[in-house]
Order: C-alpha cells, then structure tokens, then sequence
C-alpha cells in the first residue's frame, strides 16, 4: 500500500490481491508509536512506510517473513539500534525484559516464549550466526552479530530484507521510548476526512485505540491487538480467547509467520523443537521444577559439546548425591567445569567407592563410583564382573544410607543421564536405589531417542522392568537437558546463595576472612548469623505478612525475616535480654569459654528470645547457630566452629535449642583448643516460682510483666487489621497491669485469630470430636495428635512425608504444609530447627497438650480434673495412642537392614530421652535425671508397670534392628521389674549384637561417633544390672559356714560388671568421657570389699588377704580384693586425669569419700602384707600408702618423706622392668609415669632430681608408650634445658627439639582434656626439677591470670620479652622470650585484649610475665605486665627492674649503683 502522508489524507487500505476493504475505519498515525488499532476482525501490520489492515489469517498468506527472522529483528533493534559495528553485550534478563516491555501485550503479561514458543536462551542458541552468547559470573550476556550484506542476488535480497526488518523496529523503538514511559493519555482528533488523527504527546502513555463502530454492532467485547499478537497470529479455531490474541507458533497450523509484501518466503519445520520443548516440560514436572525432593545425578562420560559453559546450571541444583562413572571427570570431564562454583554454591565432597560417604542436608556427595584418575588403586581395569565383586559391597551400603536419610522425609529423585556405553552399569545402580529404598523414589531416565545396540537395549529394558512404577523415561539428549535447565534457572526459579554478601566480625576488623566456599561448607551444619543480610530475598508485602501469620501463631521468625525488616519489626524485647546480652558479651570481651542455659516455660518465647540475644551480639564476635539434626557427629561440628575460630581469631557464640544436656557437653568437652561461648535454651515444663536468675542459669517464665505486656499489646497491635483484635490486645494488657498473669502465646494467638476466647475453646472448636464416631478418631484427628504427641512429649517436629499414606498420597509423592487439611494446618507450622527441611511441629507446647487432652477423653475433661499436665483421664488413654502411632511409624520400615534417620530420631526424643530436672538452687546444683522418659511417666500405670512396658515392647517388636530400643527395654526390666532380670540380659545381649553388626568391618575411623555412644551406654546399662545384684548382697544374712559360696557368686558378678565397665569406658570415643563409667566399676569393688568386711568374720581386711589369698576356697575373692586396691587407685587418679572437671558428677565424689571412709583404717596393715615381689605388689603398696595417709589417692596427703622415697623407688623400678622387659598395661604404666612425677616433686622429698636425669627417665618413657603426656613431658623438659640457668646461656639442641615437638602437640588436643590450660608452671624454687610447678599449685587460663592469692605468685618466675610485631590480633600475640645468647627464638603466646597491649602500637614493648605450659599453645604467658625502667640518680642510665627485684646493679659499669624498686610487687 502507499505509504500515508502527513496532513493529507491517505489512500484506502488494500490487499496485495487489490482488493479493497470495506468498512474499514482508517486513523492517521502522528508520532504515536505503541498504539494498538483495530477490531475483533482485523488486524494490523505498521511499518514507517505504511499501515495495512487485514481480514486474511498471517499463516495464509501467499508470502511472509519467518517468525523468528522477524523476532531476531525485534531483539537486533533492542541490542544494536544504531547498526553498531561494536555493539555492548546486553544482560540476557535484560534484554528479555525490554522485549517484552517494547513488544508484548503488557495487559495480558504476555512473554517472549508465548510469542516464540521457546525461552530466550535455547531461542538465541539456535541461531548463534546472529548472536554471541558469554556467561560472566553466573549471568548471561548476549551480543548481536553486525548485519553483513553477502553479494549476490538471492543473498543480498535476503539481507536487504533482513536489515528492512531491523530499520523498522529501530524507528519503532525510537517512537516508543518516550511513550511507554509516559503517564498522560494520548489526544484523538477528527480530520476533513475518514482518518482519525491519533497523537501522542509528548511524554504521553501509548492508549488502545478500538473501532467503536464495530463494538457496537456486535455487542462484544474488543479484542486489542499488539506487535506481538500480530507476530503469534489469529486465534485457533474453537479458541476460548477472548480478550487477547496469542497463539504459540509452534502450536499454529503452520510453522512460518508471513507478513504482506513479503519480498521472500522462508519455511522452518518445527517438529523437532517441539519435541524437545515438550520433553523438557516433561521433565521439569517429574522433578517438580527442582522445588520439592531431594536430587541424585547418575551420569558417566560427558565430552565435547555436551560439556560447554551450560553444564555449569548444575551447580544451582540441590544435588544431594552424583554417582560418577567417569573416571577423568575431575580432570576434563563434568567435575571439571562444575568442581569450582558447585564448592560455592553448597559443601562438596569428593570420594570414591573405597570410602565412608555420608549424606548430608547441605551438601553435594561426588562419588567416583569406578574410581577416579588421581587415586589409581580406585580404578578397574577389568570389566564389569571384577568391578561389581569390589564396589558392590560399599554401594549396599551407600544405598542404605540413603534410604535411612530418604525415608518419610522426603521423596529421591534420581535423575540418570544414560549412557549406551556403561548401560549395564547404570543398570546396577538403578536397580540398587531402588531396591533399598522401594518406595520414595521417583527415577527419571533422560535418553536420546536415537537407535541403540542389542546389548544397552536388554539392560535398559531390564531396568524398567525392575524398576516398574517408579520410573519416567523422558526422550532428551544430555545438550538439550541441560540448554533447558539452564534457561529455567535464569529465570529465577532456583537460585545460589550469595556468599559475597557475608559479613562477620574477625579480630583485627579486616572484614571477611572467610571466604565463600568456606561458607558453603560452614553451612552444611551450622548457621552463621552474620553482620549483614547473608542473601537475597523478596520484600514482598504479602511474605513478610505471612511471616508475622507464622509467628503470631507460634512459629519461630526466620533469621533472614530479622535481618530484612530488622529484629524488632516482630520482636519484641523481652526484660531478661539485657542482662542475658550484657553477661555473654563480658565473657567474650573476657576472652573465656563458658556455658549458659535459658530454661524456659513452654510456649514463653525462649527460642525467640536466643535468637534475638545473638542478634544483638553478632557485631561483637561470630555467632552461629547449632542444629544436631540426625546424622551430624560432635565432630562435623568441632570442625567448623574451629575453622571459623581460626578465621576470626575471636570467641564463637553458639545457640543450641533443644538438645540434650549430655551433647552439649559432649560438644564443649570435644572443642578444647578454641574459645566457646554456648547459649542453651532449654524448655523446663516444671514450676518456676522459687527459680532465680544465677551467674550461668537464666530462667523465662511463661507469664509476662507489665513492660512485656504493653510492649506485646503495641507491637503486636499494629499487625492486627481489625479493631476487635487490637482491644483484646488492649484488654491483656491492661489485665496484666491489675494483676492478672498472662501467657506470652495468647498474646500470639490473639493477634493471630479472629477472636481467641482461650485455649480451650480454641482447639474444641477446630476438633469437633462431637461429631466423631464412638471411639474412633478421623485421619486428619490422629495426624494432629501425632504431631502433638511428638511435640510436647520429645520437643521435635515431623517430617511431612510420614503423613504420606495417611493423607492418601503416592509413596513418591512430595508431601507439603499445603497437602494437609484446614484443621490441622491451623495448629502446625514449619519447623526449620533441626536443619532440614519440609518438617512441621505443634505450634506450641501449650496447645499440643490441649490438643492430646481432648482427643484422649474425647473433649470430656472438667476444670477439676485439669493440671499442669496432662489429667488422669488423658494418661489412661495414653498409652493405647502411643501404640498406635509406634504401628503407623512402623509402615515406614522398608526392610529390616535400613535404619530411618528422621523416624528414629523422631521416636527417640518422643519415647526414650529423658529431661535433665534441676533439683538444687545452688551455682553447683546437682542434677537428677529421670528414670524414665515422661511419656512412659505419665502412662497411668502400677507395678509391675504393664502399660509402660506394653509401649516399649511394641518399639522393639516394630523396629527391631535399632540398638537403643533393645537397651532401653533391658533397663526398664532392670528398673521395674528386677524379677526378670533374665529378660533384661537378653534385651542387652541383642542390642550389644546390634551395635556390633552395624560396627562390623569399620575401622575405628569410619565407625559412627553416635554409634559408638549408644555403645558404650548400654555397656554402662548392661553393667548396672550386675551392680545391683551385686549391691542387694548387702542385705543379706549370711554365716560364716555359706560365706565362701555367696562370696563365689558375688564375684561372678562383679567381674561381669567390672568388665562391662571396662567396656564402656573403651567404647567412648575421645571428648566424650565422663565419670560414669569410672563410678560404676568404683562401687561395684567398693560393694565387694564391704561384703567381705561384714560377712567373713576377719577383723582386719589384710588378715583376710594373707590367710585366704593362698587358700582353695577364699583365693579368688582375696586376690579379687587385692587387685582393686590397686584398681580403685588408678581409676580415681585415671577420671580425674582423663574426665573435664566440669563433666566428673556428683557421684564420682561420693564414691572416693566412700573408698577412704571404708578402706582408710586397713591402709597401714594392708602396707604390712607381705606379698611376692612383682610390679602388681609394688603398686599395691603404693596404693596402700595412700590410704594409710588418707589422700584419696593423691600423693599430697603423704607426710612421710619415708614413704615418698618408697614411692618413688618403687615407680623406677617398674619402669626399669618394663623398658626390660616389655609394656604389659600402656595405660597403667602411662598414669605411673604421671605419679612418679609429682612424687620426685613432693614437698617432703629432700633429694632434688636435676632436669637433665627426669629428661633421661622422660626419654625412655616416651619411647615406649609415645603417649599425649609423654611427649608433653618431652617437650617442657627439653625447654627448660634449653633455657638454660637463670634464662640464658642454655641447650640450643634441646631448645630446637622443644620447637619441633611443639608443633606436634595441638594434635593431641582433642584427646586430652583443657588443652588450652597450663598444666606445668616454670617456677623459682631452685634449678632443679622442683622448680617445674604443677597445675594442681596455680589454676591458669589462657585468658592471661593465674588464679591464686597474690602472695603465692612469688614461687613463680618472673620472665621478660619483647611483644613481637605486627600484634594486630586482639586474641592472638606473641612475645618473644628474652634468653641471653641463645639463638633459638621462644615465641610465647599471650591474649592482647586481656593485658590491654593490643594493637600495632604495643608492638616492641618490654614485659614481664609468668610462663606456662600447654598442649595448645606450647608456652603462654600470664600475668603480662609492662617492664618498667628505672633511672640511676648516679649517672642517669635506665635500668629494667622485674616486679619480683627489689633493687638491681646499675648497667653502667663504672657506676654499679644498685637501684632500688619504688614499687612493691
């Protein structure tokens, strides 16, 4: 058509036919680009140089452009308007982004791929003559490819063309940046003639012009057409369209789009793309979008273009396994081009088939199923039966493990990049996964639909087969998969966390020293609270709603909620936070480890209020928050608390919710060599009246004051949209201020409810049991009184997918919050504190047992019957429900081999654990644990306690390979019923055989630290039975004429117990030590030495050891008797060496004052038995001195220098014989070693050993145990010989060797207790052995003081240095020891903050200090004060005087003046 000119009118609108349309509203278009014309009938084409309307459908025009030679157009306008020969790389989302703003229906948010039928990315990729493609920092870029006119007749007609296409939308955009943007409406204007003039002002707003003539005639409403509805073509026939044309091309009658005057015609078959757009939909639907589940890659050799810059969208997916079978992978295969950024996207752990794996929540498991090229003795050479015999063994078990991680949690998907040429091996472990896991596993073969051979055709038949229902086969090449995953992920829907934004506070403000791969792997077990928001996240309105929704009805906020709209958008600031706060940060400033515990009322906001303390601490030092969810080890976690200790050089803050008291401590006896500050919260469901806050006990209770009150009122006031909510907010508060108590959760409930008359009426409203059958609970009833059963009973959530069936979803079914009724949702929340996710709880402590209380009566309790605990009426019941939920849990158990992490934790918490009952108000308040746990307490029951044993028979019967229900079982029968004790054996034998079969064919290594745990506890269990029967002999009758009978079965038992004592104490793995298996072994010997006091009829014990030891009848009990003298010597020494002080209970004290109250008074005639001269009667008497003195077997009481020369002679010559004539007992002989150097020591001792003999001894001693102490021995004693006399002029050889062994010694840290305290102090009482003092004189701590009185100090020495430089560390200096002419530097450690010489200007100061030594540190100094100088009034020459000198001779040496102090020390 001829193009219109301005102000005149234009000719009428024609086809190319010439036929001339009629009824055809024509508009004169004046500087308006972006206007849409016409009716539901017709359609427009706008170029500059003309406007056509058309009836005709685009796809039947005789000649067209191609749609995508037109969409290339469109973008090239967008990338290079200018025709730029160096046109700048446009963001990929950005240039999406204009397109749609410029080109779609803006109204009906109509997108690029509704237009095209394909994303952008994998749109851009097929044409890369057009466009270059670079990824930089994980974001695509995209260049356009200057437009080339190639000579020739056909090819420069096409280029022409093309560039016709590019000019026109280049105008385009041009009109329509100012009228997209615009805010005014455009003018209309009638002409002389048909055509309305449409203008757009300047800065105007592009408006739909409609023909008004045709609305009114058909009644209908207008269809508004655009660009890009033009570009997709007219409705399909029967289309339900009725606002606005949009048609897929690639779902269009025809594949080519064909605009008039066409000058070429171009077709492009589509088939194909629309296969593999529709397989890829397929895909991304079996995988739920990668949103739900959990992820495992099965995939082999990966080359050439498979492997280009798109695989690394892997990255963005949670994978959780990838079983590789390349074997180069890591050097030019798939972990090649992902290793670098899948370490900063999640923890990554790279292994073979020859390790130990271990699934983990947060991390990435790469396992070289074949072996991989950088370890050779992984690879196979051999084919496949020979690789089968060898990994078959592990990959049982990896697929174990997984199945126990999967199972009712959540659903595996497992996706397998097959591979023709390792077919039978793909097979293998396809067919593995799903014979372990069977049921939550959905297995999703991607595979070229190209022809295969015979072979890889039968191993993939057999596989689906096997398989059956759990697999989907989708028909993708790996290029394609991963072209479509990458495109999908750009679009936001999965997403990496950004580590670049982590901040946390380090030692000498340097900001981040953690960098980002350290984070991802910090982040598989704990969670770092940081200075700043740690990533992206929405600030939609409508989520931070339904945050406050979640809290207000009893979940805990998120951390990222505090850090998006602050910590008091929610929060509100509870009275005990100051001093919580104020207390924790002292200690850190202190530079000084501790424990503090927030017992708090159930429902009180305790969690809430930990969170918050961090929150204001994180500016201070590194906070983190500790989730021991199932399958995490004390020692996951000690890894990074001290990787992040030695990042920061600060003191880390830790928040443990929840947990048991016994894994906190295991974890602060196992952190030894940094700092640690632990805040645990703990929820204490018992009467807080008398309770007061102490040093390390704060105490919340449920009821709020006045302030809270009105804070809560305020706070929570401002969410509340009605004014009904907001007066019973008001009406709380003001009840509070009269006196009335008020619970922090209604304040929650009330903000979050329409109207909350109470709990009970809350919950009965929601329950509507009234309308239940007799007896019978609905699904949705039992679910819910799972969950609250779970709650208030074990304080843990449950996972989703244990719900599965009940909510009658498919076993590979992802069962989510929204997948449960309205009832229940209206009692649960999302529960993130175990560390995993989709798992849900109770919402609080308060309506979980109103809830457990109406379901078990049936809503009929009266006000009368109810208590702070569940009524009597409710315990009945109890214990029918538990068996109930014991049987649904029991469906989950797929076979017998697989334990389920998530079930058994979950049942463990609920059904075993016991709470730790504070009984004492004191600092030092000894603590009482439960017989049993409060669920199986609160069964109404009466002995012989059949209901409570009906629950724990129904747990072993339903899960019976798990050790801990057996032991649990065999100790209720101990405890309750010791009539059937024999019951109680067998229940101990099969959980010992238990452990041992999951421990079987593991080194020590590779063994579970939690296994090795309930080890040794039912070692402890299994002992106590024997302790007691052996205890009951006690009150027996027994004459003189049956005595050796029942002494003969008095000591069956007590070796049987002894020896499980033993074993429990091996069992433990280093950290975790206590005192109790020391005690039990303790009582047991103690029990039969009482017995044979009472009954034998000997006055004296040592009569009775020299009349019965040789004698038929009496031997055995007598050397028994013998034998733990000796043995209650070395256990008292060995637990107070060996177990943390803070960790040595009540009991242990107990049992050594029993010991010299029972044994004290036979000490000197047990001294006086004459026994055979061997090693054994060398300690007894030793150990029989002790006694005599009355030292509880230490060494100090002695008072005979007689007897301490005994000693010690005694102790050189069981060295002698040992170093003879071999070791018969390492940890025997390494505890006399220890006592022969505090004997040689000993105050009363007149002979002074000299360093270099106790070096000669030490020597030997080292070199046959090689012990932790040896070598610490080693070490200090090769020091002090280096040192020399008087600090100077000393052994550089033995100096040299003490530097080599100190770097050995922090190894040792962790099986040593305190090793960041001295145990030996260099002391000033002479030059020789008595001048190394020991820890038990001065208690010194790496914090910088000794405590003792001031006046004691005087036996130390008093050193000199110089702080060596740069000293920037606050927590972390050194001082460099002044030792005369000897030429070894000696660097001793001192904190900088604690004797305020931090920072770069104390750097070279002279100080004075005490010298101790460490396992961590080797030598820390104390006490560190600043050496003061002192003017000679003779020749006015500066002298260094120590505190410990009264005067010192002037240096100048014409002078000699002596100068005195004018300060005391």
């Amino acid at each position: 058509m001829a193009a219109p000119r301005k102000g005149k009118k234009a000719v009428t609108c024609t086809t190319e036919k010439g036929q001339k349309y009629t009824n055809v509203h024509n508009y004169y278009l004046n500087d308006c680009s972006g206007v849409q014309i016409g009716n539901q009938n017709q359609q427009v084409a706008v170029f500059d140089d003309g406007v056509q309307l058309l009836e005709q459908p685009l796809e039947a025009s005789t000649h067209g452009f191609t749609t995508d030679q037109v969409v290339v157009a469109m973008l090239n306008s967008i990338l290079n308007p200018t025709h730029s020969a160096d046109a700048q790389p446009v963001c990929l989302q950005k240039l999406e982004d204009s397109f749609n703003k410029l080109y779609g229906n803006v109204g009906r948010k109509q997108r690029f791929k509704e237009i095209t039928g394909l994303n952008l990315l994998p749109f851009l990729r097929r044409i890369p003559d057009k466009f270059n493609l670079s990824l930089k920092n994980s974001n695509w870029f995209v260049q356009a490819v200057p437009l080339k006119v190639i000579q020739g007749p056909q090819q420069s007609r096409v280029s022409e063309n093309e560039a016709r296409i590019v000019q026109r939308s280049t105008k385009a955009i041009e009109a329509a940046a100012t009228s997209v943007t615009s805010s005014d409406d455009t003018s209309e204007e009638e002409t002389d003639g048909e055509w309305t003039i449409v203008g757009g002002k300047k800065g105007t707003k592009a408006k739909h012009v409609i023909d008004s003539a045709s609305t009114k005639k058909t009644g209908k409403k207008v269809v508004r057409n655009t660009y890009a509805s033009v570009l997709s073509g007219p409705p399909k026939q029967g289309s339900k369209r009725t606002e606005r044309v949009s048609v897929n091309p690639t779902q269009a009658k025809c594949n080519t789009m064909r605009l008039p005057s066409s000058p070429f015609q171009q077709p492009m078959d589509r088939h194909q793309v629309d296969q593999t757009q529709s397989a890829f939909e397929t895909f991304m639907k079996e995988v739920d979008n990668f949103k739900k589940g959990h992820f495992v890659l099965v995939t082999g050799d990966l080359t050439g273009n498979t492997l280009s810059k798109s695989v690394e969208v892997l990255t963005a997916i949670p994978w959780m396994l990838v079983f590789d079978f390349d074997e180069k992978s890591r050097d030019q295969g798939l972990l090649a081009r992902v290793e670098e950024p899948l370490k900063i996207a999640r923890s990554l752990h790279i292994c073979s088939w020859r390790e130990q794996v271990k699934i983990s929540e947060m991390a990435t498991t790469w396992y070289f199923i074949q072996g991989y090229r950088e370890i050779p003795e992984t690879r196979f050479d051999k084919g496949y039966r020979e690789w089968f015999k060898q990994v078959n063994a592990s990959v049982t078990t990896l697929s174990e493990n997984v199945a126990s991680f999967v199972q009712d949690t959540t659903v595996l998907k497992v996706v397998v990049i097959w591979n023709d040429d390792i077919s039978k091996y793909l097979d293998y472990i396809v067919c593995k996964l799903d014979e372990n896991i069977q049921q939550s596993i959905k297995i999703i073969i991607c595979r070229d639909d190209k022809s295969s051979d015979k072979s890889s055709q039968n191993n993939f038949t057999h596989m689906c087969d096997q398989v059956e229902e759990n697999i989907a086969v989708i028909n993708i090449s790996a290029p394609d998969l991963f072209l479509g995953i990458c495109d999908h992920i750009h679009k936001g829907v999965s997403s990496k966390r950004n580590y670049d934004l982590f901040e946390i506070p380090t030692a000498d403000d340097c900001g981040n020293s953690v960098d980002k791969q350290g984070f991802a792997w910090l982040h598989e077990y704990i969670q770092v609270i940081c200075r700043k928001f740690p990533e992206d996240s929405s600030s939609d309105v409508e989520l931070i709603e339904e945050e406050a929704r979640v809290f207000f009805q009893g979940g805990t906020l998120k951390w990222a909620t505090r850090f998006l709209c602050g910590s008091e958008y929610l929060d509100v600031e509870r009275d005990a936070l100051g001093q919580i706060v104020e207390k924790i940060k002292n200690l850190v400033l202190s530079f000084k480890s501790g424990l503090y515990t927030l017992h708090h009322a159930p429902g009180s906001g305790g969690s809430t209020l930990a969170q918050r303390v961090l929150w204001e601490l994180r500016d201070t030092s590194p906070c983190v928050q500790i989730h021991f969810h199932s399958g995490v080890s004390v020692g996951d976690i000690v890894s990074r608390l001290e990787y992040l200790y030695e990042r920061t050089h600060l003191p880390i803050i830790a928040l443990i919710d929840g947990e048991d008291e016994q894994i906190v401590r295991y974890l602060r006896r196992s952190v030894r060599q940094i700092c640690l500050v632990v805040l645990h919260v703990k929820r204490y469901p018992y009467s807080m009246s008398e309770k007061e806050n102490t040093s390390k006990n704060f105490w919340l209770q449920g009821n709020v004051s006045q302030n809270e009150a009105r804070n809560l009122a305020t706070k929570f006031g401002s969410f509340c949209k009605e004014e009904q909510r907001r007066d019973a907010l008001k009406s709380l508060s003001k009840g509070v201020r009269e006196g009335v108590e008020h619970q922090l959760y209604e304040f929650g409930l009330t903000a979050y409810l329409h109207e909350f008359n109470g709990i009970q009426s809350y919950v009965h409203g929601y329950l509507r049991l009234a309308k239940n059958a007799p007896k019978e609970l609905l699904p949705w009833q039992k679910i819910l009184g799972y969950f609250s059963l779970v709650y208030y009973y074990g304080q843990t959530s449950i996972p989703c997918q244990f719900f599965a069936h009940m909510l009658g979803k498919p076993s590979n079914y992802v069962v989510s919050i929204d997948d449960f009724p309205y009832e229940v949702k209206q009692f649960v929340v999302i529960d993130t504190s175990n560390g995993k996710s989709n798992e849900m709880r109770a919402c609080h402590y308060i309506i979980a047992k109103e809830i457990l209380e109406q379901l078990l009566t049936g809503g009929h309790t009266s006000r009368s019957e109810r208590s702070e605990t569940l009524s009597a009426k409710a315990c009945s019941k109890l214990g029918k429900f538990a068996i109930s939920f014991i049987d649904d849990a029991s469906l989950k158990r797929v076979k017998l081999a697989v334990s389920l992490q998530a079930v058994m934790h979950m049942l463990v918490r609920t059904f075993i654990s016991r709470d730790i009952k504070d009984t004492g108000e004191s600092e030092t308040q000894s603590k009482k644990r439960p017989s049993l746990a409060k669920l199986l307490v609160d069964i109404t029951s009466k002995p012989p306690y059949t209901e409570r044993l009906q629950v724990l028979q129904k747990l072993t019967k339903a899960f019976p390979k798990e050790p801990n229900v057996h032991a649990h079982l065999g100790r209720f029968y101990a405890m309750c019923r010791p009539n059937e004790e024999d019951k109680a054996i067998n229940a101990f034998e099969t959980a010992l055989k238990l452990c041992k079969k999951k421990m079987e064919g593991k080194n020590p290594e590779e063994q579970n630290e939690r296994l090795k745990i309930t080890l040794s506890h039912i070692y402890h269990m299994y002992g106590m039975i024997y302790g007691q029967q052996v205890h009951r002999f006690k009150s027996k009758k027994i004459s003189s004429k049956i005595f050796d009978v029942e002494a003969s079965d008095l000591l069956q038992l007590a070796e049987l117990a002894c020896n499980l004592f033993i074993k429990c104490r091996e069992a433990k793995p280093p950290g975790h030590e206590d005192s109790f298996g020391y005690v039990g072994e303790i009582k047991v010997r103690l029990r039969v030495c009482d017995f044979v006091i009472r009954h034998s009829g000997y006055e004296n014990m040592h009569e009775y050891i020299a009349e019965e030891i040789n004698s038929e009848n009496g031997s055995q009990i007598a050397i028994f008797i013998e034998k733990s003298i000796t043995a209650i010597d070395d256990l008292i020494i060995e637990c107070s060496t060996v177990v943390d002080p803070a960790d040595i209970d009540s009991s242990f004290n107990d049992a050594v004052t029993w010991h010299q109250s029972l044994l004290g008074k036979y000490g000197q005639g047990l001294e006086a038995l004459h026994l055979p001269d061997t090693i054994g009667s060398k300690r007894f008497k030793t150990a029989a001195k002790k006694l005599k003195h009355g030292g509880h077997a230490q060494l100090d009481s002695i008072r005979s220098e007689a007897d301490i020369k005994e000693i010690v002679a005694s102790f050189e010559d069981i060295f002698e014989d040992a170093f003879n004539r071999g070791v018969e007992n390492r940890k025997t002989l390494d505890i006399d070693f220890q006592e022969w150097l505090n004997a040689i020591r000993h105050e009363c001792l007149s002979v002074d050993y000299s360093f270099e003999t106790v070096l000669s001894q030490v020597r030997k001693w080292h070199s046959m145990l090689s012990s932790p102490m040896s070598k610490f021995y080693l070490f200090v004693l090769s020091s002090i010989i280096g040192f020399g006399a008087d600090m100077g002029n000393g052994n550089p050889e033995c100096l040299s060797e003490a530097q080599n062994l100190k770097e050995e010694l922090r190894k040792y840290g962790r099986s040593v207790t305190r090793s960041r305290y001295p145990r030996e102090w260099l002391g000033n009482t002479g030059k020789r052995i008595k001048c190394l003092i020991s820890n038990k004189v001065y208690v010194g701590n790496s914090e910088g003081e000794v405590t003792k009185v001031s006046n004691a100090r005087r036996s130390l020495v008093v050193c000199k240095g110089t702080i060596r430089p740069p000293n920037k560390n606050k927590v972390a200096g050194f001082i460099e020891l002044d030792l005369g002419n000897n030429y070894v530097p000696v660097h001793v450690f001192f904190v900088p903050l604690r004797t305020k010489f931090e920072g770069p200007i104390n750097s070279g100061e002279r100080v004075e200090f005490h010298l101790g030594f460490s396992f961590f540190n080797g030598y820390e100094a104390f006490n560190v004060k600043a050496l003061k100088r002192y003017e000679c009034i003779s020749c006015g020459s500066k002298v260094e005087i120590l505190s410990c000198e009264q005067s010192k001779a002037c240096v100048n040496e014409r002078c000699q003046q002596q100068i005195r102090r004018s300060d005391e020390f």
